[in-house]
């Protein structure tokens, strides 16, 4: 069966819509339904510019992987190697990759690229949709956040056509990523029998199925109940009244709801969540005015659709501190470095939204240039066979952005945790950006270089250039 993508808004008539919204002044914070309108009037007025897209039968297919990015060259290359490393990790099913507030030369661009580099290592599989920019729906204010619940929305209605196909994708196993995160093992339907590490031990479901989504264990707690005002939200006393929501406890909240990427439902669950997601998250953020509010509003959504969700630690990794992760299935390993650690035994995600430091080696994605992913660019390099084996335990210290050196909180057990995010980020990129160079350095001009020579403490100090004719001889 094929499914045909369309519907990126066009760019000239969202801002000339939001720019009349934002002349006309007359947004209040408190006036949700109103701005709920303009919102949802972007959001459908639609010009097709998105190609069209094949995608696989979902009868063939029982897995959706889909990731919110922006259109800046920062999240190509984390695309590249999310992309990638699906591949490596054996994850079967679709891929979609949903990039919002491309200008028209952005997407003609970013599609080019897909054509060249993304759909080769696996057609068919891999997808690209295009969206308008949402993170100025909220006039005086920038929020990207809110491109990720209205993307993903776009996609559903505009691409999969979910209301027209809605019996091929209803029992579509549909899972929510971030563009930093690198899939290491395989996502399930069935985790009854799997080496996981579920919250809280009294679990409700270990299978995904209609009616029992999952997602990862995040920090977010219960405190975001005090912020809000469902009321408002929802449209009415009388809908908060009726609602799930007027009934939620603090135990609720952090035993079902403190979730985060990866989400995991099926699609006929996840459709109606992103939808919600979507109305809910400006009003959530109005009123939160906070960093997460994204994920409040996921959460809230959830709820109100009473959509309780077997949370997980052991399906991400991410913070070193973060006990609620899947920090035990790493603290046990003996090589945290190891080239050949038994991946049904580690985390299914490692999140490198966070920055990692021991002693002269580091990982930080906004410390990587955005041409990693070229000919001439060198590669990482990774410490040597002997201190790979001791660096958790040789330093108790790392070096930060922009190039601070901080002590590391209970080195004994977080030392550990650093060292393996930084070896196994290190190893994987590498592993994207060796296959790129191999595919893409074809010509004279294009040579490539294979050289292990970045750390990344000289491109905090902003010594690019000199780093790149640095060989490895020099920091050994």
């Amino acid at each position: 069966m094929l499914i045909v993508a369309a519907g990126l808004v066009s760019v000239s008539y969202f801002f000339i819509l939001h720019l009349q919204f934002a002349r006309d002044n007359k947004f209040d914070p408190t006036d949700f339904q109103t701005h709920r309108f303009k919102a949802q009037t972007i959001y459908r007025s639609s010009e097709a510019v998105n190609e069209v897209t094949k995608y696989a039968p979902a009868s063939t297919t029982r897995f959706h992987i889909v990731f919110s990015t922006g259109c800046s060259a920062f999240q190509d290359w984390q695309s590249y190697a999310f992309f990638y490393h699906i591949l490596t990790s054996g994850q079967t099913g679709n891929v979609t990759r949903v990039a919002s507030g491309c200008s028209d030369e952005q997407g003609q661009v970013l599609q080019k690229i897909f054509k060249e580099q993304i759909i080769p290592l696996a057609p068919d599989r891999f997808h690209l949709h295009l969206t308008p920019e949402y993170g100025n729906i909220v006039p005086g204010e920038r929020y990207k956040f809110f491109n990720k619940p209205f993307g993903l929305s776009h996609w559903f209605e505009q691409g999969l056509r979910y209301k027209e196909h809605a019996s091929d994708y209803d029992d579509t196993i549909f899972v929510i990523l971030d563009p930093d995160e690198i899939v290491i093992r395989p996502f399930l339907q069935d985790y009854t029998h799997a080496k996981e590490i579920f919250y809280p031990l009294d679990r409700i479901h270990t299978a995904v199925e209609h009616g029992k989504p999952m997602a990862a264990l995040y920090g977010l707690g219960a405190h975001y109940m005090k912020l809000v005002n469902l009321e408002e939200i929802l449209g009415s006393a009388e809908a908060a009244a009726q609602s799930p929501t007027s009934k939620w406890t603090h135990s609720d909240v952090s035993h079902h709801y403190s979730a985060g990427p990866p989400y995991i439902a099926t699609g006929r669950d996840m459709y109606r969540i992103v939808k919600t997601w979507r109305e809910f998250v400006v009003p959530v953020y109005t009123q939160t005015n906070e960093h997460l509010a994204e994920m409040y509003a996921y959460s809230i959504a959830a709820l109100h659709l009473n959509l309780p969700h077997q949370l997980v630690n052991s399906f991400m990794v991410s913070h070193s501190v973060m006990e609620q992760e899947g920090w035990p299935l790493i603290d046990k390993l003996d090589n945290v470095c190891a080239e050949d650690l038994n991946t049904d035994e580690l985390p299914h995600v490692l999140h490198f939204c966070q920055r990692y430091g021991l002693g002269p080696w580091m990982f930080a994605k906004f410390a990587l240039p955005t041409n990693f992913l070229s000919c001439h660019y060198p590669l990482l390099l990774l410490p040597n066979e002997t201190e790979i084996r001791t660096m958790h335990l040789d330093y108790n210290y790392g070096y930060f952005p922009p190039g601070k050196m901080e002590p590391i909180k209970r080195p004994s057990v977080v030392a550990k945790r650093h060292a393996f995010m930084i070896c196994q980020l290190t190893r994987k990129l590498n592993e994207a950006a060796t296959y790129w160079k191999q595919h893409h350095c074809n010509g004279p001009d294009q040579v490539a270089n294979y050289e292990h020579a970045i750390i990344f403490p000289h491109l905090m100090q902003g010594d690019v250039w000199k780093t790149l004719n640095k060989t490895k001889a020099d920091w050994t």
